[in-house]
């Protein structure tokens, strides 16, 4: 499969580190996958994230959208439902021990393997 790879960091405010990051994939040029995303704790709640999103929403283009969640991470849920993404219903272990709920924004579409 072809794929294409960006990262995004947020630099701390005096640019002294990163504090925070996301990988975002494209296949094909049909699909976006972010992941994984995370934030420090002492700087959520800041605006980082929708800044974050905001430059995932710029570089994925207008293309579908999803990701895979913790199952129990409520406070990461309700962050993507407030840009737009939604449950899809899908779950999944990841290293078969972490429920993961898939969220989506956008028609979404599979990969094909061959």
């Amino acid at each position: 499969m072809v794929h294409v790879v960006h990262r995004i960091e947020a630099p701390s405010p005096d640019d002294a580190a990163a504090v925070g990051r996301m990988q975002l994939r494209a296949w094909l040029q049909t699909y976006v996958t972010l992941g994984p995303m995370y934030l420090l704790n002492e700087v959520q709640g800041h605006g980082i994230g929708g800044q974050l999103m905001g430059e995932f929403f710029l570089w994925a283009d207008g293309a579908p959208l999803h990701l895979w969640v913790t199952e129990y991470n409520g406070r990461a849920i309700r962050f993507y439902e407030r840009h737009g993404f939604q449950l899809t219903g899908e779950r999944a272990l990841w290293r078969d021990r972490l429920p993961n709920v898939r969220m989506a924004r956008g028609p979404m579409q599979h990969p094909r393997i061959a």
